[in-house]
């Protein structure tokens, strides 16, 4: 090499600059990414490596080339600095991209603020494809021009085009193009060319994303071109692979410095002869994870700033945890994250007036030495760090948590306790890329990079059970070393969505071949002259959504691999056809890769430059501080040791060693296995790890859950959730899933436990979903296993529960709109033996299934969906026995108890802060079901001084109308779910749902009411619509807000011929307004977030159906100071005869108003018939549509709140 040449990655906080000198050296730089003194940091770091003046262009005779990783389209992304970007999509689809899949982003935010959508107009195209690309309805070119030129007009430039089914047929999408290019827009997008893949949703917005972020790209691009003149740039992508500047595209290059050190943590391992390695990168921001074991783990989704859109990227894990997260005290337990300080104004040890983050915990233990880290600090840029202003920072934090928790902690204490909790954090997102993919974390080593990685990874490897830890020379500069060794990188995707035979197999190479020509061609041009490519399948079982990527080989081959795969996976091998949904192709081209770091001599003597004191286990120890730079290969030194260079500070814990092998990568292991040592006594820092831990395994059993599970119901709509028990069945934490299963299910638990007291035995599991029991409808299905000790009574409780698609009953999907009796809405199961000694007593199960008047359909599935929540459970108890080796039974029992207590606490602060000052407040609401029910409450919330925790409140549904003869009733499970979801909703604090959050509440429900019903009272529809109506009374009597939508629009269609092949789900409506936000529109509230089905997806599953309008219901929202969110408008045309059926809410009495805002409009159901009539279904309906019939569903908008005037 004759010429410099240097990669580069620019991050969030620091810019990392790796340049390689004609004679192959290295040298590096660090600077800060933002900063007055230069205009940009890429630029200013090359001038500091070659020593140029400020100013002017750098020469091109002494650089051959510059790669880059850059945040610049991320941060676009998360500040909306994009370009002003218009839609195009089909008629009827308007708001598609806003509704996506109609989840909203925080389960217990009363406020629901979803993300802004990056187009800024959206226009109709009058056309429609079907689900096998065929024309339906010609494209309105006339309309189309004049509706493009006024865009024009208007000074739009970029245009982002997504019609339904293009990825079949991309006619109507390329006249777009045609007619816009023609117009003068500069900067089209069209779907079927970005991403010509099945799902409008995410295919609409890669699309928007790319054109919103190209005119940002390019501009900087020609910014860097003014400093840098000729001189070739190569931009990282996502993918891990490199793109000339010239190809670069807006959607690939969100996660290219993250992606650099994916490759880079790669070479690492493959250097150190690790088959498996997790990477694990730690910035100033946040923390970045990934797992290498022979290939790259890839990901066809991301999501940045909220949008979630395809691209072909690396599978990275992103926890808000990073150098600069800032520490902060919620008035009960420490907190991290996730906002951070960023670069300006940063830690407080920067000396700009920043706030106490985990970098100034590190710097108060001792684990950053000012001494030996860069003077780049301080109003003028050349101070070190400010360990005196970290101290009196932490100590004003001190006072604080010591007067409010009665302790006596040091200030290195909470230090030490700030690092722990972040380090929990990041272990569990190392989990979701390796345990929840099916990996053992304990057979990986971890390949730590970034600027704060080296001082957390002993306590990273302690807490996953790592024994092997490597560190790079280059460590704190790894993405940029990865950039500098990735290959230049295309790939190519076409869906193709079809059975996948032997025949399909053979013909599919040609299709590979047609993708694979312009990329090679397209990489050749560079000079690059070792080519090579790899096809893939990505295929799946058929009629579910995710897919595995498998590479192409013959047929037998293939499926092999699938099934290997699958098994790894989800935990079973399938039997089912599979379908080929995509064909990939990805080709690829290296230049030579750079040489390590250069080593040192081996005769070189081992010596300590300095010693300082490190505070580990609660005690300063005396600490040897060596340079990295001189460490000789072979070199063994025993924790306590501190390795420092320019860039980096490497903390070796006692417990570990040390040692320099002959690439001199730094080999860390455990000598001595130490736990964390967490004492029975609580006190806030072990309170939020417990906290973090306890959440952590009932994530892991969703994920498994998820993972193992057949049904669309459960894998797909996340209709499921899990949680975890205590000795009594109180319920102790859960992951965010579904609020009307997890507040019923303790109910569930408690149930079994009376019914098999001293019964219970090690490998038994038991299955339950009587209402009357805890469960929330037959529907739901729940799987409960007691976790045992050494003792004979069970120690805890782990249960998972599932809304299966079909349970029996009189009608198919088991939501029958006119039921009368529980008896007709499908079997009852109650304390059913599920597994003995750990058998499945599958006979048993299937004869309980079909022994009935009304027997379950499709049994295969209702088999396949009980093994996953089987598996779910499975997962917890084995996490459980973990937790209790590493920490004690005792310590996990007290925790239990302790974060029960916390919730308990956090309500009884909630309910003080809710009367502000008043010593009881006492507030009543009534409001009506559709068919004239009363559901009547009143809220007294009292201070009562003699108590430990003071406040309390009284919640009295006296004056309820009785049980009706419908289905409406809500089991008193349900009805205490709803209270307590409600309640949860006044902490403003990240605290699990859990029944501590009842204690403070006394609940009166009148038996025989319509919330307290008999045992044979129907209540398919009081766990659906009911547990809606009472989280808007309970919300009216507070006054906090005007309801939401009351409803969730159940509606099922299907085959009436007993197959149990039925399509159900629940539509999204308005919420109802704050007194300091409006309500969001198009979203689900309250007691249900599953998701809905793709627009695409739903049409290619079902052809007997077309979807003709998906759209914000616009006004139906009531108006005020505050807005309520707007309901949707949902057409579904039937192409031949199918059994329909809806059961839903709010179509007589409006979502009311709050505080002088107006009602929400009502919701409606209505058929139209072929001949255009139009008939009124009213709420509860069930028929036969026939071919050419529209079912039209209207969903409510939320209550306004505060008057307009």
């Amino acid at each position: 090499m004759s010429k410099w040449f240097f990669a580069i990655d620019k991050g969030g906080t620091f810019t990392d600059i790796i340049g390689i000198d004609p004679q192959n050296k290295i040298h590096t730089c660090k600077i800060l990414s933002q900063s007055s003194t230069y205009q940009d940091s890429i630029v200013e770091g090359i001038r500091h490596i070659l020593n140029l003046d400020d100013g002017g262009i750098i020469p091109s005779e002494k650089v051959e080339r510059i790669r880059i990783g850059t945040t610049i389209a991320t941060n676009a992304l998360l500040e909306r600095k994009g370009a002003n970007t218009a839609l195009l999509i089909t008629t009827g689809f308007k708001d598609l991209l806003e509704i996506g899949n109609q989840a909203r982003p925080s389960l217990f935010d009363l406020s629901i603020v979803k993300p802004k959508q990056l187009y800024t107009s959206v226009t109709e195209v009058d056309e429609r494809l079907d689900s096998r690309g065929n024309i339906v309805d010609k494209l309105d070119k006339t309309k189309l021009e004049k509706d493009l030129y006024n865009l024009y007009k208007s000074g739009y430039r970029s245009l982002a085009v997504v019609l339904l089914h293009s990825w079949k047929n991309s006619i109507h999408e390329d006249i777009c193009f045609d007619i816009a290019t023609k117009i003068g827009f500069t900067n089209i997008s069209i779907s079927s060319q970005i991403m010509p893949l099945i799902n409008i949703v995410c295919r609409g917005q890669t699309t928007v994303v790319d054109s919103y972020l190209y005119p940002v790209l390019s501009d900087y691009i020609s910014s860097l071109k003014e400093f840098l003149g000729d001189i070739p740039i190569e931009f990282m992508q996502s993918s891990g692979g490199l793109v000339d500047s010239e190809s670069l595209t807006g959607k690939d290059s969100v996660l290219s410095g993250p992606a650099g050190g994916v490759i880079g943590s790669a070479i690492v391992g493959e250097a150190n002869n690790s088959p498996s390695v997790i990477g694990f990168d730690m910035g100033g921001t946040s923390t970045d994870v990934s797992r290498y074991g022979g290939s790259y783990a890839k990901s066809s989704e991301i999501e940045a700033g909220g949008i979630k859109f395809q691209t072909s990227s690396l599978d990275i894990e992103t926890v808000a945890s990073g150098g600069g997260s800032l520490l902060w005290f919620d008035g009960q337990r420490l907190q991290v994250g996730p906002e951070s300080a960023g670069a300006i104004p940063g830690p407080v040890c920067y000396g700009l007036n920043g706030l106490l983050t985990i970098t100034d915990a590190n710097l108060i233990l001792g684990r950053i030495n000012p001494d030996f880290f860069p003077k780049v600090f301080g109003s003028n840029r050349d101070e070190k760090l400010d360990i005196d202003k970290t101290r009196t920072a932490f100590e004003d934090l001190r006072i604080l948590i010591n007067s409010k928790t009665n302790s006596n902690f040091t200030i290195e204490e909470l230090a030490i306790g700030f690092v722990n909790i972040a380090n929990e954090k990041m272990s569990s997102a190392i989990k979701k890329v390796s345990v929840s993919r099916g990996y053992d974390i304990r057979d990986h080593s971890l390949v730590c990079f970034g600027g704060a990685a080296p001082q957390h990874c002993c306590g990273i490897a302690r807490s996953l059970e790592i024994n092997d830890i490597i560190i790079h020379p280059l460590s704190s500069l790894l993405s940029a070393y990865g950039i500098a060794n990735a290959e230049q990188f295309r790939y190519g995707v076409k869906s193709v969505v079809s059975e996948y035979t032997d025949t399909f197999n053979s013909e599919s190479l040609s299709e590979f071949q047609n993708l694979e020509e312009p990329l090679v061609n397209e990489i050749s041009k560079l000079g690059i002259e070792e080519v090579y490519s790899q096809y893939f399948f990505d295929l799946r079982v058929k009629g579910t959504d995710k897919f595995l990527t498998i590479p192409f080989s013959e047929y037998k081959s293939v499926i092999k691999e699938f099934r290997i795969k699958h098994k790894e996976l989800f935990g079973f091998f399938p039997s089912e056809e599979l379908e080929v949904v995509n064909l990939r192709v990805e080709v690829k081209g290296q230049r030579a890769r750079i040489a390590d770091y250069n080593s040192v001599d081996t005769d070189a003597s081992v010596k300590s430059i300095s010693e300082t004191e490190v505070f580990f286990s609660n005690k300063f120890v005396k600490t040897e501080i060596y340079s990295g730079e001189t460490l000789p290969i072979g070199t063994k030194l025993d924790g306590p040791v501190i390795v420092t260079d320019l860039n980096s500070n490497i903390v070796v814990e006692p417990g570990f060693r040390l040692c320099v092998n002959e690439q001199r990568h730094l080999r860390i292991s455990q000598i001595t296995n130490q736990t964390l040592e967490i004492s029975s006594e609580r006190d806030a820092i072990s309170l939020e790890i417990f906290n973090n831990l306890f959440m952590g395994i009932a994530e892991e059993m969703g994920f498994t859950l998820q993972n193992t599970s057949h049904s669309v119901n459960i894998k797909e709509r996340l209709d499921f959730s899990c949680a975890l028990f205590d000795e009594n069945g109180n319920l102790v934490a859960n992951a965010p899933h579904v609020p009307v299963h997890l507040g019923a299910m303790s109910e569930s638990v408690k149930s079994v436990i009376v019914s098999n007291e001293n019964q219970m035995k090690k490998g038994d599991c038991y299955l339950i979903n009587n209402p009357h029991r805890g469960g929330s409808h037959l529907p739901d299905l729940t799987v409960i296993s007691p976790v045992f000790a050494d003792e004979n009574s069970p120690i805890f409780y782990v249960a998972s529960r599932g809304h299966h698609a079909d349970i029996g009953g009189i009608t198919p999907g088991s939501i029958p709109p006119f039921s009368k009796t529980i008896y007709e809405e499908g079997i009852i199961i109650d304390n059913f033996l599920l597994l003995e000694n750990g058998e499945l007593r599958e006979k048993e199960l299937v004869e309980l299934l079909t022994d009935s008047e009304y027997p379950a359909r499709n049994i295969e599935e209702r088999k396949h969906d009980i093994n996953a929540q089987i598996a779910a459970v499975t997962k917890g108890i084995k996490e459980l026995e973990n937790l209790i080796t590493k920490y004690s039974l005792q310590t996990v029992k007290s925790y239990m108890h302790y974060i029960r207590k916390n919730s308990a606490e956090a309500m009884s602060d909630a309910l003080e802060k809710y009367i502000d000052g008043h010593g009881t407040k006492e507030n009543s609401f009534d409001d009506y079901l559709d068919d004239g029910s009363r559901i009547s409450v009143k809220i007294n919330i009292t201070k009562d001084e003699t108590k430990d925790l003071p406040f309390c409140a009284t919640v009295d549904f006296s004056g309820t109308g009785p049980q009706t003869k419908n289905n409406l009733n809500a089991p008193i499970a349900v009805t205490k779910a709803a209270v307590l979801y409600v309640f949860r909703l006044l902490i403003d604090k990240n605290i699990p749902l859990n029944s501590g959050c009842l204690d403070q509440i006394k609940l009166i429900i009148p038996e025989g009411s319509i919330l307290n019903p008999s045992d044979e009272a129907a209540v398919v529809g009081g766990n659906v619509e009911t547990s809606q109506r009472i989280t808007d009374v309970l919300l009216g009597a507070l006054g906090i807000a005007g309801a939401s939508q009351g409803t969730m629009n159940n509606f099922v269609f299907g085959s009436d011929d007993d197959s149990g092949k039925q399509y159900y789900e629940t539509i999204a409506g308005g919420s109802g307004a704050t007194n300091q936000n409006d309500g969001a529109s198009a979203v689900q509230v309250h007691m249900t977030n599953t998701r809905s089905t793709d627009p695409e997806i739903l049409e290619h599953r079902f052809e007997e159906i077309r979807l003709e309008k998906f759209e914000i219901r616009k006004g139906s929202g009531g108006d005020g100071k505050f807005k309520g969110g707007d309901g949707i408008i949902r057409e579904i045309k039937f192409l031949e005869p199918r059994s329909v059926s809806i059961l839903s809410e709010r179509r007589v009495f409006p979502p009311y108003g709050m505080s002088g805002g107006d009602e929400g409009s009502c919701g409606s159901n209505y058929l139209r018939k072929a001949s255009g009539e139009e008939i009124d279904l009213g709420g509860k309906f069930e028929k036969v549509v026939k071919p050419g019939e529209t079912v039209i569903i209207k969903t409510p908008g939320g209550g306004g709140f505060g008057s307009k005037n």
